[in-house]
């Protein structure tokens, strides 16, 4: 997505240490970035009498003084907040860096997966893989984005202890139903169009060319079908053009509602690759929480979400299945019915798993 967890206050890793703290639970946490950031702490008003902490930090270089460095900060910082637990999260470093920690403190560490780490570039550092692996097999307890991935740990890594699965959420204040003709005004959009588009990466190793593609063929047919995405372009990407394709750059994350509440069929790429066999669907809940009728790669997790609305659902990578289930949805549009859980629904499962790695 391109967001920051601290700059842009998003994702898994800010909501729910931040519900945490609502329920009552007193919460450190410590960024470490890849990129140059703001360094300092970042302190946030969760009620009137309790604050969350964020500390962020710049890597600079990765090389093994510097994590060094940050390991000697993490061990002063959590044993000075006399932390119960450690959840640590983002990608197989972190996770090395969490049971360093937890060896060098005695205290608990909980790891979480909110993707599959071995599809990401920092794993294919040699000796990051075994380390990752080791780490996941000691940990006290191992949290994952979805059933897939919780599977693939428990037959591969072979933990020592308990793996439950905890999902993704959206935050229910800033996606819901908007009116469509606002929301193109707002874009500075045409407003009396039809739009198929999504936001989020857009990238060959999601498939976002089928969209492309798909689009081309679609417009022949649907004259007054345009085309809106937003997001990082990924190299290699071509985007569409004309003066039916519109591409709002990079929108900031409390911009992305408006977007997505313009569509009049929102799409769901990805491969079946070693990604996206175990990614979350979180683009789902966001369509369904605006109420916008959506297709989606019939992929791992979002497969097995949209079992039951399977007209949802197209071949990844099957160009003929794509144009077939978006037309289908263009004219007769249906939205499935499912439950979209809430941050904190997911911060009670991840106290609960904090709380049994304590005892």
């Amino acid at each position: 997505m391109s967001k920051d967890l601290i700059d842009d206050r998003y994702g898994r890793f800010y909501e729910m240490p931040l519900e945490l703290s609502k329920l009552g639970h007193e919460v450190i946490g410590v960024a470490l970035s890849y990129r140059k950031s703001d360094e300092g702490i970042l302190i946030d008003n969760v009620e009137e009498h309790n604050k969350f902490q964020w500390h962020s930090y710049n890597l600079k270089d990765f090389i093994l003084p510097r994590f060094k460095r940050h390991q000697d900060r993490l061990q002063s910082i959590t044993q000075s907040f006399q932390a119960d637990v450690i959840w640590s999260c983002s990608d197989a470093i972190h996770a090395i860096i969490g049971s360093n920690l937890s060896k060098r403190t005695g205290i608990p560490c909980v790891i979480d997966l909110y993707d599959n780490f071995e599809s990401y570039g920092l794993s294919h550092i040699p000796g990051i893989l075994p380390l990752f692996k080791r780490a996941i097999e000691n940990a006290k307890s191992t949290t994952c984005i979805s059933q897939a991935l919780a599977h693939y740990v428990i037959s591969n890594y072979k933990p020592k202890n308990p793996v439950s699965v905890i999902e993704n959420a959206i935050p229910s204040n800033l996606f819901k139903p908007m009116e469509k003709t606002f929301c193109r005004q707002h874009l500075g959009l045409p407003v009396n169009a039809r739009y198929i588009g999504t936001a989020g990466a857009l990238n060959n190793g999601r498939g976002i060319n089928i969209l492309f593609d798909g689009y081309k063929q679609l417009v022949s047919e649907h004259k007054d079908l345009h085309l809106l995405v937003a997001g990082p372009v990924g190299k290699n990407v071509i985007l569409p053009n004309g003066d039916k394709v519109h591409y709002l750059g990079n929108l900031p994350y409390n911009e992305i509602p408006f977007l997505i509440n313009s569509l009049d069929l929102a799409v769901v790429c990805n491969l079946d690759t070693n990604f996206g066999k175990f990614c979350f669907p979180q683009k789902i809940y966001e369509f369904m929480a605006c109420h916008i009728p959506f297709i989606a790669a019939a992929v791992g997790p979002t497969k097995t979400l949209l079992e039951n609305n399977t007209d949802c659902l197209y071949q990844a990578d099957d160009i003929g299945d794509f144009l077939s289930t978006a037309t289908h949805q263009l004219k007769h549009p249906r939205r499935p019915e499912i439950s979209i859980p809430t941050w904190r629904d997911q911060a009670i499962k991840l106290e609960s798993t904090l709380n049994f790695s304590i005892n």
